[in-house]
């Protein structure tokens, strides 16, 4: 008597119920549950701690991204290869699901284990391991997912470092990891602008993917985010950093041709020492000033400048074009505190006693106008820095942001004036508007200085749409490698480009949310308790007992050992012909 002759005994369909008991012993492995583990021994309940305890993962390391035959990433793809999807964003979505746990009854046992094996392994990667150290292991755990490769050698383009791709998918896809903590003014997403534009130059059509990763808060949440770096967009994502060449773009190229006014502005204003607005140019300015009045209608009682009063005096901007001018009075700042200027009669009535001073009116409007302002990180950062009164900026904002009917006049006085002082300072640092309210008119903030005129964001929108073709053109590669290093080698130059996460976190880039903490993860294998407990562990029980039989009966050569065993096969035959019946219901 040996295993194949009682598997022969009781197996009509040989192929199919043997293919399924191997898998059940390689899911045995993969899942750490082994003779003598808790899990084989019948318990009334399921505890989904002991289970999730018990579930096997490979070694995370870099070996997973190593594109070999090498045993751990062998071992990683075979236990994730119940996660359902070819790309990232169909893998994230689908995990997300399984998490939900909307029909946990209707999956497959195997696909189960691959799922939690995965959560088990990624929720490792972020507690286990350093930022940096997570975000290298994550580098390798997305390759191996993927069926990719991590790239971890340096390269001779990029000057001795590492490349700009972290891993390529199995499909070669390049990708860019950032592994960052998410929020409104965290982290931002940076690069090499030089590495960058070397593999835009090489690949201007397919770009790269860069994959942020985002940690939320102590619970553990994972936010996942992708977009495409082309030749198409290259400008949107990181054209702000490259300066324009004074030379222009070769002669006879479309995008030369695009560029022709805009060159031509340029000559004026070196030959003139002045800019004379186009009609291109009055319609960006007038744009300019209607957004300069908009947001400071938003703040400007926190300015102590009443409601209306910015749309009433006006600044010259350029020629006839005008824009709403920041003027804080002490008229104005009554009308702010009481809901009107103070006659003259009443102040003489409060100076004597004979008279109180009338409450404060509008808290809620100064107190919202203060809150706006404080969100502006990094123009109230540039306020602090007015020698005049920036070591007052903070606490007058947390005066504005706090007052109450307890504030007292000259208390709101002081602190809306130095806020204006302030602002006044900071707005005007840079021609037209200040960089705090212009949108990108940096082609203006230089008059008279071709070489420092402009940017790639800068040109008119003819030239935008000519320049992806333009770098396309293989003729133009070094013509555009040669722009970028002449943007980041000159002082003060910016080496790396930056791009804030609120630029991201748009749908169209949002892929999904993981919640990797231990009570959620434990909350989640609970959800499938029924699969576990109903439907997994009975096989592996009796493969557990099975196996036990097996081995007393060659190893002790007891005969009675291998009639149970006989009859223990004819129980696996019932749970595993229930399991793929359910399969292929």
């Amino acid at each position: 008597m040996n295993i194949d002759t009682l598997v022969e005994s009781f197996y009509t369909n040989k192929d199919e119920t043997e293919s399924l008991i191997n898998e059940v012993m390689d899911l045995m492995t993969s899942a750490g549950i082994t003779e003598g583990s808790d899990l084989l021994t019948e318990v009334k309940g399921f505890s989904a701690a002991r289970f999730f305890d018990s579930i096997f993962t490979p070694n995370i390391t870099e070996q997973i991204g190593v594109e070999d035959n090498n045993e751990t990433r062998a071992t990683f793809i075979k236990s994730m290869k119940g996660i359902r999807g070819n790309t990232l964003r169909e893998k994230i979505n689908g995990v997300k699901q399984f998490m939900q746990g909307a029909d946990a009854e209707a999956e497959g046992a195997d696909t189960v284990l691959s799922y939690l094996t995965f959560l088990k392994c990624f929720s490792e990667v972020f507690e286990q391991y350093s930022p940096s150290g997570s975000g290298f292991l994550l580098e390798a755990f997305l390759a191996g997912l993927l069926k990719g490769r991590q790239l971890v050698e340096k390269t001779d383009e990029t000057g001795g470092t590492l490349p700009i791709v972290d891993y390529e998918t199995g499909s070669g896809d390049p990708v860019s990891l950032k592994r960052l903590t998410g929020g409104t003014g965290k982290t931002p997403i940076k690069g090499s602008i030089q590495n960058l534009a070397y593999h835009i130059a090489q690949n201007p059509d397919r770009g790269i993917d860069y994959v942020i990763a985002a940690i939320y808060g102590e619970e553990q949440e994972i936010a996942f985010f992708e977009f495409n770096i082309d030749a198409d967009n290259f400008i949107f994502w990181v054209g702000q950093y490259i300066k324009v060449p004074p030379s222009g773009f070769g002669a006879g190229t479309a995008l030369q041709e695009a560029c022709a006014e805009y060159f031509a502005i340029l000559n004026e204003q070196e030959e003139k020492g002045q800019f004379t607005p186009g009609p291109k140019e009055r319609e960006d300015l007038l744009k300019t000033a209607q957004n300069f009045s908009k947001r400071v209608n938003a703040i400007q009682m926190a300015l102590g400048v009443p409601p209306g009063a910015v749309d009433k005096d006006e600044r010259k901007l350029y020629g006839d074009i005008t824009m709403p001018l920041i003027k804080t009075s002490k008229s104005g700042l009554e009308q702010v505190y009481f809901g009107r200027p103070l006659k003259a009669s009443e102040k003489t009535k409060i100076k004597s006693g004979k008279m109180e001073i009338p409450p404060l009116a509008n808290a809620e409007g100064i107190k919202k106008a203060a809150k706006t302002l404080a969100k502006q990180n990094k123009f109230v950062e540039d306020m602090k820095k007015t020698k005049e009164v920036g070591g007052q900026v903070g606490e007058a904002l947390q005066t504005l942001t706090t007052i109450s009917d307890a504030t007292t006049y000259s208390e709101f006085a002081q602190a809306a004036t130095v806020l204006s002082k302030a602002f006044r300072a900071a707005e005007s640092q840079l021609a037209p508007t200040g960089r705090h309210f212009s949108k990108g008119l940096s082609m203006y903030k230089k008059l008279g200085d071709t070489t420092k005129a402009g940017t790639l964001s800068d040109l008119p929108e003819p030239a935008k749409a000519a320049f992806p073709n333009w770098l396309r053109d293989p003729k133009n590669r070094e013509a555009f490698m040669s722009m970028i290093k002449e943007s980041t080698k000159k002082e003060g130059a910016k080496s790396q480009f930056s791009i804030a996460q609120e630029r991201v976190r748009q749908n169209e880039y949002y892929i999904d949310t993981i919640q990797v903490n231990r009570k959620n993860l434990l909350r989640v294998t609970n959800k499938y308790n029924v699969v576990v407990k109903e439907r997994l562990q009975p096989i592996f029980l009796s493969v557990d007992r099975l196996m036990d039989r097996l081995q007393s009966f060659y190893v002790n050569n007891r005969v009675a050992a291998g009639e149970k065993a006989s009859e223990e096969c004819a129980v696996l035959k019932t749970n595993v012909d229930e399991e793929i019946k359910f399969r292929k219901k």
